[in-house]
């Protein structure tokens, strides 16, 4: 699995990323669920220029785009991630493997020593995902489940 950064996106990915994420499934799962305009889309995406807290990719297995990967809040060796699955896919275990990506990027390229994973409770597929990757809950709320994931130069602990 390859990564491209968001700020490296030809029009074509940006379009498709801009589909995916207004998918019922995404937005059902995003905690901002409302539906971006294309406009909003791109200038989310040309702002990551000067934002050096955020950093967003496009996953691509053999060819084929098949989620998106974020970095939030990036500071003092710790971050947020985020992630959702090209909602057209076909193939299986992309959660799984987009989350483990961005695990061995986290350590080996950010340098980062802990990431956090915000969920929906009611998202049981993400947490399978999450929970099978090593991260462990963290706290709860109503409607949140936060988890954490201890890294070393390598990847997961």
């Amino acid at each position: 699995m390859d990564f491209i950064d968001f700020k490296m996106l030809s029009e074509t990915y940006i379009n498709d990323i801009y589909i995916w994420r207004n998918s019922d499934i995404v937005r059902s799962n995003s905690f901002n669920r409302n539906e971006i305009s294309i406009i909003e889309h791109r200038e989310f995406i040309k702002s990551l220029n000067e934002d050096i807290t955020k950093k967003y990719f496009l996953a691509v297995l053999d060819n084929e785009p098949v989620g998106v990967v974020g970095f939030t809040d990036i500071h003092n060796r710790t971050a947020n991630l985020g992630y959702y699955k090209n909602p057209f896919t076909k193939k299986t275990g992309i959660g799984k493997l987009l989350i483990n990506k961005a695990c061995e990027y986290a350590a080996i390229t950010l340098n980062l020593e802990l990431l956090i994973m915000k969920v929906f409770k009611t998202n049981l597929i993400s947490i399978h995902c999450i929970t099978q990757c090593g991260f462990t809950e963290n706290k709860r709320d109503d409607e949140v489940i936060e988890y954490i994931l201890k890294l070393n130069k390598y990847g997961k602990r």
